[in-house]
C-alpha cells in the first residue's frame, strides 16, 4: 500500500536498502499504516528486480511468492486469535526460521503489535537483535515503543511515521469517497486510515453527542456515573480519544490568542468559554487520568468503571487561578 505521508520515511529506508541495521523501529499513532509499510518495504527488499523507486515489481518469482504468503525469507509475528499477547514460544519459532541460509538475501521478520510481545519474548529477541544472522532484518511496529524494553529499543533505529496534515489527509479521504471528512478525521486524531475505518457509521451525530455530554458534564448538568455506563456501552476506547483531543484544545486554547492547530477546530466556539474557566493544572491532571484509564482498558478491569476514573473527578472541577 502506498501512502503519500510515507514519502518522506521510504525515501530515506530505501536508500539505505543495502546498509540497513538488523533492527529496525517503526513508531506512530494508530491508524497511520505502519504494518503496511513494512510489508511494502520487505517486499521491495525481496524483490530481485525493484523499480527506479525502489519499490517491488510485483512480477518476479520472489514477488509472486511474496503475494502468496509463501515467500521462505519473509516472517510475520502477530498476535494469536486466542490470545492477547505475543508469546515467547512464536519468537522462538522466529529466530529458528531466521536462522536457517537465505534463498536470496535478505531474511525479514515483522513483529506487529511489538509492544504486545510478553517480556520473556522481548528478552528471547534480545538474542538475535545482539547476534543477528547476515542480511537479517527484523521490522518492530508499534504505537507504544515506550511499552518495549529500553534494551530492545535500543537494538533497533526507530523511524517515526507521523501524520499528514489536516489539509493532505482531508484531500485523500475525499479521494476515498469520504465527502465530509473532517469529522472522522477528528474523531481519529488526525490519521487518515483510522477515519476510513468509520465507513458508513455517522460519525459526525457521534462525535456531536459525545461533545453534548461533555459539555453537560463539565457544566454540572449530567452524572458522572450515568455518562460512564453509556459510553462503556458504545466504543469506550474511541470516546476516550477523543475526550484526549478534547481536553488537549482546550489547552491549546488556552495557550494564546492565536493558539496552535486545533484537533477540533469545530468545536472552539463550545471550547473556548470553558476553557476559560478551568484551572490549567486540573486540566493536565484530566489528561494523566486519561492515561491511567488507557491502560484499565487494556487490562481486565470493566470499561465502566475505568470510564469513571475519568469522569467523576469532573464533578468538582476546579476554576481558574487568579
Amino acid at each position: 500500500m502506498r501512502l503519500p505521508w510515507h514519502q518522506r520515511v521510504w525515501e530515506r529506508l530505501i536508500t539505505m536498502r543495502e546498509r540497513l541495521p538488523h533492527g529496525l523501529l517503526l513508531t506512530g499513532q494508530q491508524g497511520l499504516g505502519k504494518l503496511a509499510f513494512a510489508r511494502r518495504l520487505s517486499q521491495a527488499l525481496l524483490c530481485r528486480q525493484p523499480g527506479p523507486d525502489g519499490d517491488a515489481c510485483d512480477e518476479c518469482d520472489a514477488c509472486q511468492q511474496y503475494a502468496a504468503g509463501a515467500h521462505p525469507d519473509y516472517s510475520e509475528v502477530r498476535i494469536p486469535e486466542d490470545k492477547t499477547r505475543i508469546l515467547i514460544e512464536q519468537v522462538r519459532d522466529l529466530i529458528q526460521r531466521l536462522m536457517l541460509t537465505s534463498g536470496h538475501g535478505h531474511r525479514i521478520a515483522v513483529i506487529e503489535p511489538a509492544d504486545a510481545m510478553t517480556r520473556e519474548a522481548q528478552n528471547s529477541l534480545l538474542k538475535i537483535l545482539e547476534e543477528p544472522g547476515a542480511d537479517t532484518l527484523i521490522i518492530l511496529v508499534t504505537a507504544r515503543p515506550g511499552f518495549l524494553a529500553a534494551t530492545v529499543r535500543s537494538r533497533c533505529q526507530r523511524h517515526d511515521i507521523v501524520a499528514p496534515t489536516p489539509e493532505q489527509a482531508c484531500q485523500w479521504l475525499q479521494a476515498q469517497g469520504i465527502d465530509n471528512p473532517l469529522p472522522a478525521l477528528a474523531m481519529a486524531r488526525g490519521a487518515p486510515l483510522a477515519a476510513l475505518a468509520f465507513g458508513d457509521r455517522d460519525i459526525a451525530a457521534w462525535r456531536q453527542g459525545l461533545m453534548d455530554d461533555f459539555l453537560a458534564l463539565a457544566t454540572g448538568h449530567s452524572d458522572p456515573l450515568t455518562l460512564a455506563e453509556r459510553w462503556a456501552g458504545d466504543d469506550p476506547d474511541l470516546a476516550i480519544d477523543w475526550l484526549e483531543t478534547v481536553l488537549m484544545d482546550m489547552i491549546r486554547l488556552r495557550s494564546g490568542s492565536n493558539p496552535p492547530a486545533l484537533a477540533n477546530p469545530d468545536l472552539c466556539n463550545d471550547l473556548k468559554p470553558l476553557a476559560k474557566q478551568l484551572d490549567l493544572e486540573e486540566l493536565y491532571r484530566h489528561l494523566e487520568r486519561i492515561a491511567s484509564a488507557r491502560r484499565l482498558l487494556q487490562g481486565t478491569v470493566a470499561n465502566q468503571t475505568a470510564l469513571e476514573e475519568v469522569l467523576i473527578p469532573w464533578r468538582n472541577r476546579r476554576t481558574k487561578k487568579a
